[in-house]
C-alpha cells in the first residue's frame, strides 16, 4: 500500500478555510479597484493638494467601497460571519472612521460627515441582514462562537454608527457635548465613548450635553439600546442552554 504523501506547510495552508476564506474575499477585482482608490486617496492627502482635491478623493473611495462590499456580501458562497469576514468588515469600519477624522480635521466637516454617515448606513443594513440570517436559523446550523462574534460585530457597529451621529449634530449650533470641568469635546473617540456608556449602561462618564437635537437622538438610541441588547442576548442565553 502506497504511503500517503505528506502534505507540505503552504500546501496545509492552502487547504485551511480560514485561507480560502481570506482568498474569496480579497482575490478579487473590486477589492484592487478599492485598493488603487485607497492608495489615491493617500496620495492626495499626503501631498496636501489642497481641500477640492482632498474632498474629491473620498467620491471614489466611498463608491469603491460599497461596490466591495455589497458583492462580497450578496454572494450566497461568502463566509458570511467567519473569522475573515468579521476581519474584514471591522478593517473597513476603521478605514471609515480614519477617514472621517481627516475631514473633520481638515474642517471639510458636514458635507464630508453626510458622505461617509450615508454608507455608515447602508454597513448597518447589510450586516442587519446577515445578522438576521445567522439569529433567525435552525440551532443546528449556528454555534454559540458564530452568535458572539455577530452580536459583537453588530455592537460595534451600532455604536460608531451613532458616533457619527452624535458628531454631526453637534456641528449645529446650540448643540454640544461638555465634560464636567465645562470642557467641549469633539474628538470621535469622546462620541465613541459616551455611546457606548449610553449602549450598555446609564452612567454617561460624567459627559452631558445641550441642544434638543442631540437630545432626540440620544432617546432613540436608548431605546434601540434595551430592544436590541434584550433580544439579542436572550437568544446567546438561549444558546448557551
Amino acid at each position: 500500500m502506497a504511503k500517503k504523501k505528506k502534505k507540505s506547510f503552504w500546501e496545509k495552508v492552502r487547504a485551511n478555510m480560514f485561507f480560502i476564506g481570506l482568498k474569496k474575499e480579497f482575490w478579487n477585482k473590486e477589492f484592487g479597484i478599492l485598493a488603487i482608490s485607497i492608495f489615491a486617496f493617500w496620495l492626495i492627502w499626503s501631498k496636501d493638494l489642497g481641500k477640492f482635491w482632498k474632498a474629491l478623493s473620498f467620491i471614489p473611495l466611498i463608491i469603491t467601497y460599497w461596490i466591495y462590499t455589497i458583492k462580497i456580501t450578496s454572494k450566497r458562497e461568502s463566509y458570511l460571519f467567519s473569522k475573515a469576514y468579521n476581519f474584514f468588515i471591522i478593517g473597513l469600519l476603521i478605514l471609515l472612521e480614519i477617514t472621517y477624522l481627516a475631514a473633520i480635521s481638515n474642517e471639510i466637516i458636514i458635507a464630508v460627515s453626510l458622505l461617509v454617515f450615508i454608507p455608515a448606513i447602508i454597513l448597518l443594513g447589510i450586516i442587519l441582514y446577515g445578522f438576521r440570517n445567522v439569529f433567525l436559523a435552525k440551532k443546528a446550523k449556528r454555534g454559540f462562537i458564530v452568535l458572539l462574534s455577530s452580536y459583537l460585530l453588530l455592537s460595534f457597529s451600532i455604536i460608531l454608527l451613532f458616533a457619527y451621529s452624535y458628531n454631526i449634530i453637534d456641528v449645529f449650533p446650540n448643540n454640544d457635548f461638555i465634560t464636567p470641568v465645562g470642557v467641549t469635546i469633539s474628538s470621535l473617540w469622546d462620541y465613541v465613548y459616551f455611546t457606548f456608556l449610553v449602549q450598555y449602561s446609564a452612567d454617561l462618564g460624567g459627559i452631558y450635553f445641550i441642544g434638543n437635537e442631540l437630545k432626540s437622538l440620544f432617546i432613540i438610541q436608548v431605546a434601540f439600546s434595551i430592544i436590541f441588547n434584550a433580544f439579542t442576548l436572550k437568544d446567546l442565553i438561549d444558546n448557551m442552554k
